[in-house]
């Protein structure tokens, strides 16, 4: 059977953060043995020392865990795909945002008083960490809390991407549920019209494609078709002008108006989300490097 010399580079390369030549000698020193190339880097000093704290944590995973009167969205980040599809990096995350809730979390809460298995929040980050191999982080997270006639929904993607927390005013518990739903995949950039900054709401109605003989239109139809052509461009970054994704008969806003009730408050997430990912073209490299 023929090796396959990138994968093994690569896979020594992730394993030590060794340099491409210094991995190509050590598998060609080692027959290309992967752990007997891992001995020759260590005994020959060639595995770089860079502290995993120096690095980049651009991938990760989300989690929710929500009660009657607390919902907490969580992530942690991690440095490549492999790990979060890592089953100990998955449990962890959901650990991470179950003892946020059972500690009844708020945003003034200092962490390290949290515990996870006698450990300091930290401690079990770190410990974590020392057992993936990649630097593990929790990135951010946000506390939903519900007051008198306030109720909570939450919804986490199956692969843990995206994922949202929303706070409602009447006790539906599948209402609240699904416009989280709605809220993590339909990537809505604000929640309410008003939370749109004004230079946004400008440069949108500049797009606005103005039709044959607008002009010659009584000021109130002018109005209308103006006012029309904004909606349907607040329809796309607005949670609650969006057609809901389940029903494509009615808006969130209407779905809300029909159930009697109103949203209060959300937060979305994405992995990553503002991280600036180091992109690597490992295949040239490595092609590079073999032919040498």
């Amino acid at each position: 059977m023929a090796i396959d010399k990138l994968a093994l580079i690569k896979e020594v390369r992730e394993r030590t953060n060794g340099g491409m030549i210094d991995v190509k000698k050590s598998l060609e020193e080692s027959n290309w043995d992967v752990e007997k190339a891992i001995v020759w880097l260590k005994s020959n000093g060639k595995i770089k020392a860079a502290k995993k704290a120096d690095r980049i944590s651009a991938e990760g995973l989300l989690a929710v865990s929500k009660n009657e009167k607390l919902a907490v969205l969580v992530e942690v980040n991690c440095e490549t795909d492999f790990v979060v599809k890592n089953e100990q990096f998955k449990n962890s995350v959901q650990t991470i945002a179950n003892s946020l809730l059972a500690a009844n979390v708020r945003k003034e809460t200092n962490l390290d008083s949290i515990k996870i298995n006698d450990l300091t929040l930290n401690e079990y980050i770190d410990q974590l960490t020392a057992t993936i191999g990649e630097k593990i982080s929790l990135r951010r997270y946000e506390i939903l809390e519900a007051g008198e006639n306030e109720f909570l929904g939450a919804f986490s993607h199956i692969n843990g991407q995206i994922a949202a927390i929303v706070k409602i005013s009447k006790n539906d518990e599948e209402l609240a549920k699904n416009i989280a739903m709605h809220a993590a995949a339909m990537k809505p950039e604000y929640i309410f019209v008003e939370d749109v900054p004004k230079e946004k709401l400008e440069a949108l109605k500049a797009e606005i494609n103005i039709p044959a003989g607008f002009e010659k239109k009584p000021a109130n139809i002018q109005e209308q078709i103006l006012q029309g052509a904004l909606n349907k461009k607040l329809s796309e970054i607005v949670l609650v002008k969006q057609v809901f994704m389940i029903d494509d008969s009615k808006t969130i806003e209407q779905l809300l108006e029909s159930k009697k009730a109103k949203l209060l408050t959300a937060f979305r997430y994405a992995v990553g989300e503002g991280i600036e990912k180091v992109v690597v073209d490992f295949a040239s490299e490595a092609i590079s490097q073999i032919k040498k």
